[in-house]
């Protein structure tokens, strides 16, 4: 049975000192927002969370939903910008070229 989250969007935002245009960096910041706190929605935000972590070893992820991010602003209060959508039907596509245009960056 598959989950009705076929069409559920990710939000990928980056934040901190690689994004902010650091010469020397520990690690790449990423947010992932997710849209509900049903199930779905975070095992999604969980499953693309360790995709990316295959992809940028060098990544520290965190994860929050629509309304936790309203709670606590950390979006505007980490200078977060939007990098890209996900679908969650296509993932691993849509993250890809997420994670292509920073490998290109990085190198």
């Amino acid at each position: 049975m598959k989950d009705n989250n076929e069409n559920e969007i990710l939000k990928i935002y980056g934040f901190g000192s690689y994004f902010n245009g650091a010469k020397n960096f520990n690690d790449i910041d990423f947010l992932i927002i997710h849209p509900t706190i049903n199930k779905p929605s975070c095992l999604a935000a969980i499953e693309c969370k360790a995709l990316l972590l295959k992809k940028i070893m060098k990544s520290h992820i965190s994860i929050l939903s629509i309304k936790e991010n309203e709670s606590i602003h950390f979006i505007k209060k980490s200078n977060a910008y939007l990098l890209g959508e996900i679908n969650v039907s296509n993932m691993e596509a849509d993250l890809n070229k997420i994670v292509d245009a920073i490998v290109r960056n990085i190198n």
